[in-house]
């Protein structure tokens, strides 16, 4: 479960907003929670946040505003984009590279396995934008990634993250 303060900066945003950033705040607060300098961890935000360990990439989040998600056309040029971007990234990645899409709250789960030939996760139309990251179940899961994220780069293992599990 995500701690209360992160949740209440998500809740704090309306879902109709149509301000561009208005989840950055958020997205970032949750991530430097989870990923802290402290530990040799950066988060840089720039068109995405990148998180890196000692220049390392670890994974990537790329934030689009709440209301775009209701557009079939949106949701496939973002789908498109990731996929795009796990390729671009894959020369300095580690063997497992994950990206997050997140329509403001709503967030799909990308993973790029490169001992299985660069395989793609998940397939293309499965799992869209299905974790609710406001919900005890959709914290659970996002909390899930990072920490899986945060062992594979630190013990360089492969990342077993669940894409199942719809949240409702």
């Amino acid at each position: 479960m995500l701690p209360q303060f992160v949740l209440d900066e998500f809740l704090g945003i309306p879902v109709d907003t149509l301000k561009e950033n208005a989840v950055n705040g958020a997205w970032n607060l949750l991530l430097t929670t989870y990923f802290p300098i402290s530990e040799g961890w950066t988060v840089d935000l720039a068109v995405l946040f990148k998180i890196e360990h000692k220049r390392m990439p670890a994974m990537f989040v790329e934030l689009q505003p709440f209301h775009k998600l209701r557009g079939l056309d949106a949701r496939d040029q973002v789908d498109v984009q990731m996929r795009n971007r796990l390729k671009q990234f894959s020369d300095t990645a580690p063997r497992t590279y994950n990206g997050l899409s997140a329509f403001g709250h709503m967030v799909r789960k990308y993973e790029l396995r490169k001992a299985e030939g660069n395989r793609l996760l998940p397939p293309r139309y499965q799992g869209l934008w299905d974790l609710n990251l406001v919900t005890d179940e959709g914290g659970d899961r996002i909390v899930a990634i990072m920490e899986a994220v945060k062992n594979m780069m630190l013990n360089e293992g492969v990342c077993k993250c669940n894409f199942a599990a719809p949240v409702q």
